[in-house]
């Protein structure tokens, strides 16, 4: 009789350890950037680096990928930099957050894109809009911890401080332009639609009418996958998530893929 409880007892350790030492990937996102990521159902996504994921986790099968969804991309951030969280799964470099995160070498995608200047549709004194310097006489809006590329980041650095306000999420920064109380704000284009969907039941007044665009910004970003500086998740998952990105852009092409996503998001 001893020597089974012996055994179970060392069997039952044995399970626990390995429990323990079980590798284990957590990251969260900017949850709605199609083609990159985007929403399919309420657990799932789909997008291009969801496609490196899958292929990273296919690679790797003995590490545990899990998603930390938060529905807030200033605190996804502020987990990542903690280390509550491994990794952020696409951010724009900026130099405040290369204080705090590693960058892979490899960027995950070069984002070409065009970012849309919106006002209020009966806000008459935002108009002749020929350069992002003629935006600097009006007050801007925009979502704390929101990367738009170099030269709107540099832009918005330039402000003062009377001349920009910074809130949590892209409803309030919807409602206040709406309301007038700011000018206007930054937003990618093609993507006005689907932002006031996603607030419309905190702020069903919203309609995309209540909103004109007056100028673009054409960009070319590269975006990365990014770890932060306080534990050891970049030494441990660097050189696995570079080839990882070098075995994707070797098996497939990417203006497919890029076409492919962008397809899906009006089914």
């Amino acid at each position: 009789m001893k020597k089974i409880v012996t055994v179970f007892v060392v069997f039952n350790l044995l399970t626990v350890v390995n429990y323990t030492l079980a590798d284990s990937l957590t990251w969260c996102a900017y949850y709605n950037w199609n083609p990159w990521i985007y929403p399919t159902s309420k657990d799932s996504y789909a997008g291009v680096i969801i496609d490196q994921l899958v292929l990273f986790k296919r690679n790797n099968p003995n590490i545990d990928v899990k998603p930390i969804v938060i529905d807030n991309w200033k605190r996804c951030q502020a987990e990542v930099a903690s280390g509550h969280i491994t990794m952020i799964l696409g951010a724009n470099k900026t130099p405040a957050r290369e204080k705090l995160y590693y960058y892979l070498p490899e960027p995950a995608f070069i984002n070409f894109s065009t970012v849309g200047v919106y006002t209020s549709a009966d806000n008459d004194k935002v108009d002749n809009i020929n350069k992002i310097d003629d935006l600097r006489q009006f007050s801007l809006v925009m979502v704390r911890g929101n990367s738009y590329g170099s030269t709107v980041d540099n832009f918005v650095k330039s402000l003062i401080d009377n001349k920009m306000k910074e809130v949590s999420n892209q409803g309030q920064l919807l409602k206040l332009v709406k309301s007038k109380r700011f000018d206007y704000f930054f937003l990618p284009l093609g993507d006005l639609g689907s932002t006031i969907d996603k607030y419309r039941s905190q702020f069903a007044d919203l309609e995309s009418s209540d909103y004109r665009l007056v100028y673009k910004i054409s960009r070319a970003t590269p975006v990365f996958y990014v770890f932060g500086k306080k534990r050891g998740f970049y030494k441990k998952y660097a050189d696995k998530w570079i080839a990882t990105i070098k075995e994707y852009y070797n098996t497939v092409n990417f203006d497919t893929e890029v076409a492919r996503h962008k397809a899906a998001k009006t089914q």
